[in-house]
C-alpha cells in the first residue's frame, strides 16, 4: 500500500469514528427530549384536569345553591297554602258547630272536596278526634279507617299541646300513599282539643325544581332529623334519622357531603319558622362524569392529548351554557307560575263578580270585599311576573297600580287619591299579606272616608329606619262616629299584620278625618 493509500484509510477510521460519536451523543438528547415533552403533556394534562374539575364542581355549587333557594321558595309556598286550607276548614266548622257529625254531613264532603282541590294531586284531607278516631276524610269512610293514636304528628298535638306541626314522611293508612303531614289543632274557646285537621301531601310533590331532576336529589328533612320529602323518595327512607350532607347551618351552607348514599355537591338552606331544611345535591361523579370519560380516552391516546383537551373545553363550554341556560329556565318556569297564578286569580275575579250580580243587593258587598282582595292579590302575582328580580315586589308600583285600579272601580263625583310612594322592595313571603292589608285599608278609606262622593285620601308609604310604614289617611267622619271595623275584614288584618310581624292601627287624623297605619320590620 503506497502512502497515499495509508492516509485515506487513517482518514476513513477516523470520520467513522468521529460520527460514532457524534451519533452516540444525540440518541440520549432525543430520549431526555422525548421524556420532557411527556413529563410537560402528563403536568399540562394534570393542571387541566384539576382546572376541568374545579369548574364542573364551581357550577354544580351554583346549580345545587340554586336548587335548594327553589326547594326554599316552594316549601314556604305549599306550606303558607297548607295553613290556608287549615283556616278555611276551621272557619267552616265553626260555622256548623264544631266536629260533630261531621262525617254524615254532606256539606263537610263538600267543603273538603274544594278545600282538596288546592293542594298538590294525590293530597289528602282527614279531621281526626283526640281519641284517634277519624271524623271526615276525603279518600275513606270514617269508620273504615285506622286510629292514628301511635302517629307523630297525633302525639304533638294530643301530648305536645302544638297548634301546628309539620310531619315526616309516613305511608298514610288513608291513601296508601307516602305523604308527609301538615297538621293543626282545632280547638275551642278555651283552648280545648276538639280534633286534629290533617292534610297528607305526596312526598314525591317537589318534582320539577331542579334544571335536571335526573341528577339532582332534593330533601325537605325536619330539624329533628325526620325526612319530610325527597326525590328520589325510597320507602326505606322513612321512621329512621336522616342525616344532613353538612353541619347544620342558621341560614345555608354549600359543601360536599354524602347524600342518598353518593359523596356530593350539596346546599342546605335552613327555613327556621317551618323548622325544615331544604337540601339539593349532584353527586361528584355524576359532576365529574365528562372529566373521568376524557381521561379514559385521554390516557392511552397521549399524542392526541392536545385535540382531546380542544374538545374537553368545548364540551365543558356546553355544560357551561346548559347549566346558564337551566338556570334561565328556571327563571322563566317562575315568572309563568305566577303569570297563570295571576291568571287563574283574574278568572276568580271574574266569576266573583258575576255571582255578585245574581245576589241581593244587600249580600253584593260581601262577594266585592272578597274580589278585590283576589284581584289584589293578582296584582301581586302580575308585578312578580314582571319584576327583574323575581325574589322581590316593588311595593310602591304595587300600591299605585292598587289605587289605580280601586279609584276606577269604586270613586265617583269629586273625589280623589293622592300618593306619595317611596320606592320600597319587599319579600315573596310577606307580599300577598301586605297587599290584602293595603287593599282592606284604601277600600275602607273609600268606603267611610268619602261623603256623598267628596273627599280626599291620601298614601303614603316610605321606609325608615328599618322600618316599612304605610298611611291611608281620610277625610270622613272620623274615628269618633265610625268607630273601630269587627267584622271580617277587621280579623284578616289582624292575622295578616301578625303574619308579617308588624302592626296596624285606626286613628283620629288632625282637622278631621281618619289615619290608618301599617308599620311592619323592612
Amino acid at each position: 500500500m503506497t502512502s497515499t493509500g495509508k492516509d485515506r484509510a487513517v482518514l476513513r477510521r477516523l470520520a467513522g469514528g468521529a460520527g460514532a460519536v457524534a451519533a452516540g451523543d444525540v440518541s440520549p438528547l432525543i430520549r431526555r427530549g422525548a421524556r420532557v415533552i411527556l413529563l410537560m403533556l402528563w403536568v399540562l394534562g394534570g393542571v387541566a384536569a384539576a382546572a376541568i374539575a374545579w369548574l364542573l364542581l364551581h357550577h354544580a355549587k351554583v346549580h345545587t345553591a340554586a336548587t335548594a333557594v327553589s326547594l326554599e321558595q316552594f316549601a314556604r309556598r305549599s306550606l303558607t297554602l297548607a295553613a290556608f286550607v287549615v283556616d278555611e276548614y276551621e272557619e267552616f266548622l265553626d260555622q256548623r258547630g264544631g266536629v260533630q257529625g261531621a262525617g254524615d254531613d254532606p256539606r263537610n264532603a263538600e267543603k273538603l272536596a274544594t278545600l282538596l282541590a288546592w293542594l298538590p294531586e294525590g293530597s289528602i284531607i282527614g279531621l281526626a278526634l283526640p281519641d284517634g278516631r277519624w271524623v271526615a276524610s276525603t279518600v275513606a269512610p270514617p269508620g273504615a279507617a285506622p286510629p292514628v293514636n301511635d302517629r307523630r304528628w297525633f302525639k304533638a298535638h294530643v301530648n305536645e299541646g302544638l297548634d301546628a306541626y309539620v310531619g315526616p314522611a309516613i305511608l298514610s293508612r288513608l291513601s296508601k300513599r307516602y305523604v308527609f303531614t301538615y297538621t293543626a289543632a282545632y280547638r275551642d274557646r278555651d283552648r280545648g282539643l276538639l280534633g286534629i285537621i290533617n292534610l297528607g301531601i305526596p312526598s314525591g310533590s317537589i318534582t320539577g325544581l331542579a334544571p335536571d331532576q335526573r341528577l339532582t336529589r332534593t330533601a325537605l328533612v325536619q330539624h329533628e332529623g325526620f325526612l319530610v320529602a325527597a326525590l328520589p323518595f325510597r320507602p326505606e327512607m322513612i321512621d329512621r334519622p336522616f342525616a344532613l350532607p353538612g353541619p347544620p347551618p342558621d341560614v345555608s351552607w354549600t359543601g360536599f357531603g354524602s347524600l342518598f348514599g353518593a359523596w356530593s355537591v350539596s346546599a342546605v338552606r335552613n327555613i327556621p319558622e317551618l323548622r325544615l331544611y331544604a337540601v339539593a345535591a349532584v353527586p361528584v361523579a355524576e359532576v365529574l362524569a365528562p372529566l373521568l370519560w376524557g381521561l379514559a380516552i385521554g390516557i392511552p391516546l397521549l399524542l392526541l392529548l392536545t385535540q382531546l383537551l380542544l374538545s374537553l373545553s368545548r364540551q365543558l363550554q356546553e355544560k357551561s351554557r346548559q347549566v346558564e341556560q337551566a338556570l334561565a329556565d328556571n327563571k322563566v318556569l317562575f315568572q309563568e307560575v305566577h303569570h297563570r297564578v295571576k291568571n287563574n286569580l283574574q278568572v276568580i275575579s271574574s266569576l266573583l263578580r258575576l255571582q255578585t250580580e245574581r245576589l241581593p243587593p244587600e249580600l253584593r258587598p260581601l262577594l266585592d270585599e272578597t274580589g278585590a282582595r283576589v284581584r289584589a292579590i293578582a296584582l301581586v302575582h302580575e308585578q312578580i311576573y314582571r319584576a327583574a328580580s323575581p325574589s322581590d315586589v316593588q311595593l310602591d308600583l304595587f300600591i299605585a297600580q292598587l289605587v289605580q285600579q280601586l279609584s276606577a272601580s269604586m270613586i265617583g263625583g269629586n273625589a280623589a287619591i293622592t300618593t306619595d310612594l317611596q320606592p320600597v322592595a319587599i319579600g315573596l313571603d310577606r307580599a300577598v299579606p301586605v297587599a290584602i292589608l293595603a287593599t282592606e285599608a284604601i277600600t275602607n278609606a273609600i268606603k267611610h272616608g268619602l261623603d256623598a262622593g267628596d273627599g280626599a285620601i291620601r298614601v303614603s308609604l316610605e321606609c325608615h329606619d328599618g322600618r316599612n310604614l304605610l298611611t291611608v289617611r281620610d277625610s270622613g267622619q272620623g274615628m269618633a262616629e265610625q268607630g273601630r271595623p269587627g267584622g271580617l275584614g277587621t280579623r284578616i288584618m289582624d292575622a295578616l299584620s301578625r303574619q308579617i310581624d308588624g302592626a296596624w292601627r285606626l286613628a283620629p287624623a288632625p282637622g278631621g278625618g281618619t289615619v290608618f297605619s301599617l308599620d311592619w320590620p323592612a
